[in-house]
């Protein structure tokens, strides 16, 4: 979702998997904005942190 469209603006989702990707859009928009505020509760620090984690991990195992 473009960081510019305010979500009154957003068109209503055709199906539910539509509807459910608008809302991980909405909910990564909102953790970024609070991780660049200084304001992201632990549970979102920690969140991100595991999916880099494994992320690493993935690299790792391939590489080897």
């Amino acid at each position: 979702m473009d960081k510019k469209t305010d979500s009154r603006t957003m068109p209503p989702a055709a199906d539910p998997e539509a509807r459910e990707k608008q809302l991980v859009n909405l909910a990564v928009d909102l953790a970024e904005k609070q991780l660049r505020d200084g304001t992201a509760p632990a549970s979102v620090i920690n969140h991100y942190l595991k999916l880099q984690r494994l992320r690493l991990s993935k690299i790792v195992k391939l590489a080897n």
